[in-house]
């Protein structure tokens, strides 16, 4: 009646009441009436508190919707028949106006019972199917009626503002009743298609039954905060608040907020705060398995409000522990290309995030959320410097397999064989012969990196590969050795490092480690090459008056004889090398006079150290025989020293027969490798009298071949062998083999059919043999041919064509023939072959020929 009267008094109020209402049917509620009524039965579910039910069917009257729940009480027809006014919402008409079609529900205020409505128009909706409407439950019902209004009011008029009195009771099972007698049947299509939908933004109601088919909520997986809830799958294409409103959405999930809404639902209000939306959003996204799929995208936002919440979830995400292990992502870091490997290294070190979050596609969303990307140049700066060695091996092998670019590691932390981790493998070494992995060498005059932590990728950043000869050749542990304090206990570190290197090799090693300490059997530390091991078979060789001391006993137990030798330790002789030496040794006993004797400086010197300090030489030269190299040159001083130091300079080889009779055989079982230091040619003045007085030795029985090659070989030395012997008297040894005292020497093939005596080591050394044995020559002496001759020309006499094309005389441009060729010398005639003088070639012919 009041309505009526208002009407009747205000026809304007009647005209804008039914504008009102045509403008929520015709724009704001258009193609929302199955969610309003689904979203009125869930707030009436939510009343009791019991899961609520809803079914829908179509008969004869027209469409059904009913419901469990609250029952409609007065408070809700007051709200169905007066527009923005709502028990749910408390009756705030300042904030939210009144009415709410839910009123049907009879619901409390939405703090107590979690009611979704909020304007009271919602109901509205249903004008855009139907014009006749009951409202029927179990406390008594309404009515709506388009022409009943009409009538009442005289002219067209709202149809939700007169409720009509209804008496009919709600289907049995339910509560309450929505009947829409001139609605289509479509519409029950329209709630079968919507249904599942709408059931996932109200967790109210339990299912919708659309013509016996009973729909219910997918088990989707889903999170909540305390402003939103989040469900995977389903539509997610627009905000959810709770029902769908037409705000464009891009998250990845569905969004089903707590957040207030314009009159007509379709859109956000503008106080609304959509960052509520967000809260809570990171614990959802921790507990998924893959927490990538719930990031926003990367593509513009789709609208002002998409756009808000993403912002406001971009920035809880972005300082909150989602990430796997607890990371957040502005603190976490991102290395491109980390590898199932490489991963659990760095995670015990850096907030790193693992393989299945490092996908290019996926790098970008992480680095938007603050995620910093690590370069190989950050990675390596980021690297502790205290892990063990054994860790940075294996993070060598993982970096390889990640393959982060070479050229941005040089920072990376390189583990040193003496302990330290150095930064960087520039300037640090890897030994290409390993030493023995259980005793690790403490190297520190080079950036030795640890055993356990060689790897290709430090060769390829800067370290660089050595030999353990070439480690042990560093100037820098030469220094080290010459500043060693021989009064300090730990100075033998150094000595176990260098050992610790070689193991159990025999190595070819620079002198100078003979001077690293070494402790001797009276606890007292030595230079290694001033002792010698217990069993070292030099001490046969040196005798008891040795000046080297004894090795301690524990450090033969420890070390192998070979790693102990090759650091100067004694077991037989010492070897000094030294390549391109520029002067003699001054350790080596007599250097000088051997370096004086030298042509030229020699490309490299290998000698043998102590040659003076041997008593016993067989078993010295047994020892020297088995060094390799000291004796393959023959002007070495190894080989220069036996020779003029001790009787292998006048023994011979015993398989060279050039000295034999002359120079006795080298009977030692080792000659054959003495060779070098034996009597093989005259080398030096020594060696010229050696010979020289074993020619005039009347004992010796040399064959003529043996004297012309003693004499070849004396020819050209010093003429001081003319001085005589220990006879006192000069002899020299002819060819026939006697000993005569002044001989000459044979210089001309001819002369020697006229003599007697001489001494002969070939034509071309005739003038420096007489020179040296300070004898004449044969053709100083005078000679004449007193036989007469022809003289004919070359190729004319055939005993001459013979005898020059034998060779059995020279070859001349005419010769005289002579039936009978005599010469006469030293007051005797002698016939002989052939003969040259000033007047040219005498051959004989006849008796005597050559042929």
């Amino acid at each position: 009646a009041a309505t009526e009267a208002a009407w009747r008094d205000s026809p304007t109020r009647l005209a804008e009441d039914l504008a009102a209402e045509l403008d929520l049917v015709t724009v704001g509620y258009r193609e929302r009436v199955v969610t309003e009524l689904l979203q009125n039965a869930a707030d009436a579910a939510a009343v009791t508190g019991i899961p609520g039910r809803v079914a829908v069917w179509h008969d004869d009257v027209g469409v059904h919707v009913a419901n469990t729940g609250a029952a409609l009480d007065r408070a809700g027809v007051l709200a169905l028949s007066a527009l923005r006014v709502s028990p749910k919402t408390g009756g705030d008409a300042k904030a939210k106006t009144s009415g709410d079609a839910a009123a049907q529900t009879g619901s409390d205020t939405k703090a107590k019972t979690g009611a979704v409505g909020r304007f009271g128009v919602g109901f509205t909706a249903v004008l855009t199917v139907a014009t006749e409407i009951e409202v029927r439950s179990t406390g008594g019902g309404v009515a709506f009626s388009a022409a009943r209004s009409a009538a009442a009011a005289g002219a067209a008029a709202p149809v939700l503002r007169l409720a009509f009195p209804e008496n009919s009771p709600p289907a049995t099972g339910f509560d309450s009743e929505i009947v829409l007698r001139d609605a289509a049947p479509e519409l029950v299509s329209q709630f079968a298609a919507e249904a599942v939908d709408v059931l996932l933004d109200l967790p109210a109601l339990e299912s919708v039954t659309v013509d016996g088919e009973r729909f219910t909520r997918p088990d989707l997986p889903e999170g909540a905060g305390p402003h939103a809830r989040w469900i995977v799958g389903g539509d997610a294409r627009y905000l959810h608040a709770p029902t769908r409103t037409d705000e464009p959405l891009t998250l990845p999930v569905r969004v089903v907020a707590d957040l207030p809404v314009t009159s007509d639902r379709r859109r956000l209000h503008p106080d609304a705060d959509v960052a509520l939306a967000a809260v809570g959003y990171a614990e959802f996204v921790a507990a998924q398995q893959d927490p990538l799929a719930f990031l926003p995208p990367r593509r513009p936002p789709a609208g002002p409000v998409d756009a808000r919440l993403r912002e406001a979830v971009e920035t809880e995400l972005r300082s909150a522990p989602w990430l796997p292990g607890g990371l957040r992502p502005d603190r976490a870091v991102l290395l491109p290309g980390i590898t199932d490997e490489l991963y659990p290294l760095l995670a015990e070190v850096l907030p790193v995030l693992g393989p299945g979050l490092s996908a290019p596609a996926d790098a970008p969303r992480l680095f938007a959320l603050g995620v910093t990307e690590l370069t190989g140049a950050a990675l390596a700066d980021a690297l502790p410097r205290d892990r063990d060695p054994g860790w940075y091996g294996r993070l060598y092998d993982a970096l390889e397999g990640a393959r982060v670019p070479v050229d941005e590691l040089g920072a990376l932390p390189v583990p040193l064989a003496d302990g330290r981790v150095v930064t960087g493998a520039r300037g640090a070494v890897l030994l290409e012969d390993r030493a023995p992995a259980s005793d690790t060498p403490a190297v520190h005059w080079a950036r030795l990196v640890h055993p356990v932590a060689r790897h290709p990728l430090l060769d390829r950043i800067g370290a660089r590969r050595v030999s353990v000869s070439d480690l042990l050749a560093d100037p820098a542990l030469r220094s080290e050795i010459d500043g060693v304090d021989y009064d300090d206990p730990d100075s033998v570190e150094l000595t176990e490092a260098v050992l610790a290197l070689i193991g159990d090799r025999e190595l070819e090693l620079p002198g100078w480690l003979a001077a690293l300490p070494v402790p001797g059997d009276d606890g007292v530390l030595y230079p290694a090459d001033e002792l010698l091991a217990a069993a070292a078979p030099l001490r046969a060789a040196l005798g008891t008056d040795s000046p080297y001391g004894t090795l301690a006993p524990e450090w033969e137990r420890r070390y192998p004889v070979a790693a102990l030798r090759s650091i100067g330790v004694g077991w037989t002789f010492g070897v000094l090398r030294e390549e391109y030496p520029t002067g003699p040794d001054d350790t080596l006993h007599d250097a000088d006079a051997w370096w004086d004797g030298l042509a030229a400086e020699p490309p490299e010197s290998i000698a043998v150290r102590d040659l003076d300090l041997v008593d016993h030489w067989d078993p010295a030269l047994a020892l020297i025989a088995d060094l390799r190299g000291v004796l393959d040159d023959p002007d070495g001083y190894t080989a220069w020293w036996l020779r003029t130091h001790t009787e292998l300079g006048r023994l011979r080889p015993p398989d060279d027969p050039t000295f034999a009779g002359l120079i006795d055989p080298c009977s030692h079982p080792s000659a054959g490798a003495l060779h070098a230091a034996l009597f093989t040619r005259v080398v030096d003045d020594a060696a010229a009298q050696t010979l020289f007085d074993a020619l005039a030795d009347p004992s010796r029985r040399p064959s003529p071949g043996v004297v012309v090659n003693a004499y070849r070989a004396l020819a050209g030395w010093a003429p001081d062998l003319r001085s005589p012997g220990p006879s006192g008297t000069r002899l020299f040894r002819t060819v026939r083999g006697e000993l005569v005292s002044d001989p000459v020497v044979l210089d001309r093939a001819h002369w020697r059919f006229v003599l007697d005596d001489f001494v002969f080591g070939g034509l071309a050394a005739a003038e420096d043999l007489a020179e040296t044995l300070g004898l004449r020559l044969a053709s100083e002496g005078e000679a004449e041919v007193v036989s007469t001759g022809t003289r004919v020309a070359r190729g004319a006499d055939p005993t001459v064509v013979v005898a020059a094309t034998l060779g059995a005389v020279p070859d001349a441009v005419d010769a005289i023939v002579h039936p009978r060729l005599e010469v006469a010398f030293e007051g005797r005639t002698t016939s002989v072959p052939w003969w040259i003088d000033d007047a040219g070639l005498h051959v004989a012919v006849g008796r005597g020929a050559p042929v």
